[in-house]
């Protein structure tokens, strides 16, 4: 026989996401899809500090107005 409860659980849920260089704040999933998320932790000898933790949420927008002129863009399959 198997013996259950309930249990409720909390989750958190990602709303919205804030643009670290325009302060943007886009709510719709598409924007939200296409953010570059960057997270890692720098080697010794970077101009950053050695070991220190690097971060940023990019939209597209500012992705493209930045990075546009030199990021390879190869069309999609489909």
């Amino acid at each position: 026989m198997r013996n259950t409860i309930v249990e409720m659980v909390e989750k958190k849920k990602e709303v919205s996401i804030t643009c670290d260089e325009c302060k943007t704040t886009y709510e719709d999933i598409i924007e939200m899809q296409e953010f570059l998320h960057i997270s890692y932790t720098a080697g010794y000898g970077t101009v950053f500090e050695d070991m220190a933790h690097i971060e940023a949420d990019i939209c597209q927008h500012c992705i493209k107005a930045k990075f546009g002129d030199i990021l390879r863009i190869t069309p999609g399959f489909w």
